[in-house]
């Protein structure tokens, strides 16, 4: 269903035939070799310790030599004492889950990337974008 919606609103745009959606079951063992680019978007944090690590090898081995990796995800919440927006509260539903920059920091270097970039993002809730690349090239 991701595919498709990304794929669909990729289709008028100039670069659609740069961009390539892949399939894949989420535990199967290995992703398609040869990446530029793999992200994950809001989607490490729904699972445990041990399987974002399995996504980040797999990742780290799908690509290229020179490729990069983009993470971008809810992380820590600190409130405070500030009032909760009620929107927000399905978001909330996750906070245990939700990673600090440098739990993926560390698994990023730990797997052998390189150029690890971390940028904090406020929108609804704060953000982290983390960017790595693959040694190589």
């Amino acid at each position: 269903m991701v595919c498709d919606i990304g794929r669909a609103h990729l289709a008028a745009e100039p670069e659609a035939g740069r961009v390539g959606f892949v399939k894949v079951a989420c535990l199967k063992p290995a992703l398609p070799i040869g990446r530029d680019l793999i992200c994950f978007k809001s989607m490490l944090h729904d699972w445990p310790h041990a399987e974002m690590l399995d996504f980040l090898r797999r990742a780290h081995e799908a690509l290229a030599p020179g490729g990069t990796l983009l993470i971008f995800e809810r992380t820590q919440l600190k409130l405070g004492g500030k009032q909760v927006a009620y929107g927000q509260l399905p978001l909330f539903l996750f906070f245990r889950s939700y990673r600090s920059a440098d739990v993926y920091g560390d698994a990023l270097h730990t797997l052998g990337f390189v150029s690890i970039n971390v940028v904090h993002v406020q929108l609804d809730m704060p953000f982290i974008l983390i960017t790595a690349r693959k040694a190589g090239a």
